[in-house]
């Protein structure tokens, strides 16, 4: 069963990946800090989720010091932008 670390911290997100991924099998660590997420990585993961505040110059550090002792993929989900942000994109 592949184990998955997500670190977000947005409750609401969590229990969504949680309702999709646990279902399908997946062990599923979630984190809500990066103290946690550090102790969860001493274990092998096969992915790596970032999300919310995490997805930002904070949490890109942080998984360059997790992919230091352990490469694991990671996928990045950006901070989700308000409608007065569309026009940027």
């Amino acid at each position: 069963m592949p184990r998955i670390l997500l670190l977000d911290d947005d409750p609401e997100l969590r229990a969504v990946v949680t309702q999709v991924l646990i279902p399908r099998g997946h062990q599923l660590v979630v984190c809500d800090d990066g103290d946690t997420l550090r102790a969860a990585a001493a274990q092998p993961a096969a992915l790596l989720i970032l999300g919310g505040r995490f997805a930002d110059a904070e949490g890109r550090a942080l998984l360059t010091e997790l992919r230091a002792a352990a490469p694991v993929p990671a996928l990045v989900v950006p901070q989700g932008r308000g409608e007065d942000d569309l026009g940027a994109l």
